[in-house]
């Protein structure tokens, strides 16, 4: 449902192109599901509007270089995502947003959090199962670069 929304938005900004709020909405719909190529579209947009200072199109930049110079390729951060809505799904939880960020310590890497309102014995029991899961999955191959986890809201 969550790539479905954000596919949906990034239609509907094409068609109202200098809606800002509404290519706001869809850029940070793309970002919540990793679809970081969209994202960059629709941040191309928003940079011709308001220009560079806009913080969502700096977030967007900065995402697409760590994916370039780490090599780390758009579908496995797609998957990554999809593995952990679905068990969100199976908990019958929904992902209240998420936060996207570059890490920049010794070793550069993605950081995706999906926020959810649950308990943090109920978050660490997600991770431990979301950690399980991508360990198993053959198209995840870079857990160094890209780590994708649940968080409480803030």
């Amino acid at each position: 449902e969550f790539r479905k929304a954000a596919r949906l938005a990034a239609v509907y900004s094409a068609e109202a192109p200098l809606d800002v709020e509404l290519l706001r909405l869809a850029l940070g719909l793309n970002m919540t599901v990793g679809s970081f190529r969209q994202a960059k579209t629709l941040s191309d947009r928003l940079r011709l509007l308001l220009g560079a200072a806009e913080e969502a199109v700096q977030d967007v930049d900065q995402v697409l270089k760590i994916m370039k110079d780490e090599s780390i390729v758009q579908e496995e951060i797609e998957r990554a995502v999809d593995v952990a809505i679905e068990i969100a799904r199976g908990r019958k939880l929904s992902p209240d947003g998420s936060q996207v960020t570059v890490e920049n310590d010794d070793d550069r890497f993605l950081s995706i959090e999906l926020k959810t309102r649950v308990p943090a014995s109920e978050i660490a029991d997600l991770n431990f199962e979301l950690a399980n899961l991508l360990a198993a999955e053959p198209s995840f191959s870079r857990p160094d670069k890209v780590v994708i986890s649940f968080a409480p809201m803030e």
